[in-house]
Parts: structure tokens; sequence; C-alpha cells
């Protein structure tokens, strides 16, 4: 098996497990920008930094000031659903007043269902496991490798 085929299997589990709505056995794996951009799951791959955020039981529902967008249609301001689940170790817990590198997605009906939104409608995007990294943080290289100083634009 060549490296590139390994590389593309590992992507793919560590998507599954990005998306999946139960826990599962798996560790994040890096993905290029590029990656980040041509998978039709991911909707909208941005910075900003949190302003509000209240904890519910499915997670955390986050408002966002958005500062930069490399997909999608993002403006400047953002809600994004973060599900968290107990037990599962990979997830990120949104901190304020701290700026974050957000993979984002459309959740499918039953993840809404845990939000209290309805199953269709609305420009919804969530996020969670390891879609979601601090972007600042020096312990933490996984945003500056991914971005590679792209510059990305200005929010829509």
């Amino acid at each position: 098996m060549g490296i590139v085929r390994v590389l593309r299997v590992a992507s793919a589990i560590a998507l599954a497990w990005v998306f999946c709505p139960q826990p599962v056995g798996a560790v994040c794996v890096e993905m290029s920008l590029n990656d980040l951009l041509v998978r039709e799951t991911i909707v909208a791959v941005f910075s900003g930094t949190v302003q509000e955020l209240e904890r519910v039981s499915a997670g955390q529902v986050v408002a966002v000031t958005v500062d930069r967008v490399w997909k999608g249609e993002v403006g400047e301001r953002r809600v994004i659903y973060n599900r968290q689940q107990n037990g599962v170790d990979e997830q990120i817990t949104f901190t304020p007043k701290t700026r974050y590198f957000v993979v984002a997605y459309r959740p499918n009906a039953a993840e809404r269902a845990l939000f209290g939104l309805p199953p269709e409608g609305g420009d919804v995007l969530a996020t969670g496991y390891c879609a979601a990294h601090e972007f600042d943080n020096p312990a933490d290289r996984w945003v500056q490798q991914v971005l590679r100083g792209a510059p990305g634009y200005l929010p829509r």
C-alpha cells in the first residue's frame, strides 16, 4: 500500500470520526488545507474570536466574530453549534475571547434535534471533535501547518 493511499485512508477515518454522531475510537489526523477545501461535507473553514457561548446538553452554542475565511460564505458574525459527548477525549471546548480556526459542516436532522433546531432549513453550521483549534496556541501548531501561510479572504 503506497503512502498516498495510507494518507487517504487515515484522512477518511479522521473525517468519519469528526462527523459521526456516536463516539468512536480514533485519533485526530492532520489534513491539508486543500483536503478541507475539496471535501463536500465541509462547507466552511474560517477563523474568529468567541464573543459569547452558551452551554447546552448537546455541547455549546458559540457566537464568533469572524476575521478570515478560507471556504464558504461566512459573515462577520457566526453562530456555530459545537457537539460534545461524554467519554470522548478528542473534542474542543470553546473559551470566550479566544480565537479559533473552525472547520464546519451542516448538521444532520438528528444533530439539529439535539440542539433544539428544526430538522432542516436555515444556515446552520456545526463543528466538533477535532474540527476546531485555538488559532494562536504556541503548543498546537496544527493551524499553522494546515494553512501554510494561505491568506484566505475577508468575511462576506
